[in-house]
């Protein structure tokens, strides 16, 4: 492998590391918090209509939470708006994989959209991270790669959703 597809592969796998971390705070995780008081940056700017699970995850004072907001201002709107957009693509995918009677075609092209509404969070996320990681603390820089490199190494695990035996209810079936 040439040194141009490793830094290639690296930053795709940054961008699908923060990725997973955007979207495993969003969707309710709780992270460990360094700090006891949650900083939340909804109530810094207009442009932050939810608390960022990242302050509290870095540690950040609230004049560092009102720096990272004002080093990429229009982030969680936009990162909103696309999340949304991806939720309904796989929405409208789940359904067309439900349908028998769709064409291979029809399931690919929606498949294409699926990957193009996630490319657009990825990048969007990872232009994020660059935006803001030279604000931070080698400490909070430190932690803040972490974080990704453990999304990242997650990314690759899959999780499926298997018949139980007897009950008729469902269990996940996770492969580490």
């Amino acid at each position: 492998m040439t040194r141009t597809q490793m830094i290639v592969v690296g930053l795709l796998a940054l961008a699908a590391g923060t990725g997973s971390f955007v979207a495993g705070r969003s969707i309710g995780q709780t992270p460990p918090a360094p700090h006891a008081a949650r900083t939340c940056l909804a109530e810094l700017g207009p442009s932050c209509n939810e608390c960022d699970a990242l302050a509290t995850c870095l540690g950040l004072s609230p004049a560092e939470a009102k720096v990272m907001v004002e080093a990429d201002p229009d982030f969680n709107r936009q990162a909103a708006t696309l999340r949304a957009d991806l939720a309904e693509q796989r929405h409208a995918l789940a359904g067309l994989l439900e349908a028998a009677d769709n064409s291979d075609e029809t399931l690919t092209q929606q498949v294409e959209r699926v990957i193009a509404a996630h490319d657009a969070l990825e990048r969007r996320v990872a232009r994020h991270v660059l935006a803001i990681r030279k604000y931070l603390t080698p400490s909070q820089a430190k932690r803040l790669m972490g974080l990704l490199a453990e999304g990242v190494r997650s990314a690759g695990k899959s999780c499926r959703r298997c018949s139980s035996t007897g009950s008729g209810q469902r269990q996940s079936c996770c492969s580490q």
